[in-house]
């Protein structure tokens, strides 16, 4: 089987309407962003964290459904030392919600970091690999078109 780890791209769309066949990293990077406040929440509530400045990072990995709804939250890995804190980060997680597509199920991880006693924006999402879907690789049937796709000798266009 092959498999693919990024996201090809797809036509923006509302939430309520698929985006197309995957949503991009870059897409369900830009949501977590726009929601981060929903984990900024958890740090501002717990006292033991506030009182840090540095607190150990947080990853977390939750699954995108196709409805957008996100399930199986669940830490992958805690070096807070807080386990009410990453229990109301897992929360957090569950209700974060991203736009429709079309595919099954994305697995996505994301870090957490406390520093500087403020929740920091991690630069990217990590999209767990996905299964290519092989129909990208069919080639059309009429012979002309595949004449039309091969490259020329010498650079001809």
């Amino acid at each position: 089987m092959i498999w693919l780890a990024s996201a090809l791209a797809a036509p923006p769309a509302g939430d309520d309407e698929p985006t197309g066949r995957y949503m991009t990293a870059a897409e369900i990077h830009s949501r977590v962003i726009e929601q981060l406040a929903l984990f900024g929440a958890c740090y501002e509530h717990s006292a033991d964290a506030r009182a840090r400045t540095e607190l150990g990072d947080v990853y977390l990995v939750w699954t995108i459904r196709s409805d957008g709804r996100v399930s199986g939250a669940r830490i992958h890995e805690s070096k807070s030392g807080l386990p009410d804190l990453d229990a109301c980060l897992v929360d957090a997680a569950r209700t974060l919600r991203f736009p429709a597509h079309h595919e099954p199920e994305i697995e996505v991880g994301y870090p957490l970091v406390w520093l500087d006693a403020t929740l920091q924006p991690f630069p990217m999402v990590y999209v767990h690999e996905r299964p290519l879907d092989l129909l990208f690789f069919y080639l059309p049937e009429d012979p002309a078109i595949v004449d039309i796709l091969k490259p020329k000798a010498g650079g001809e266009k």
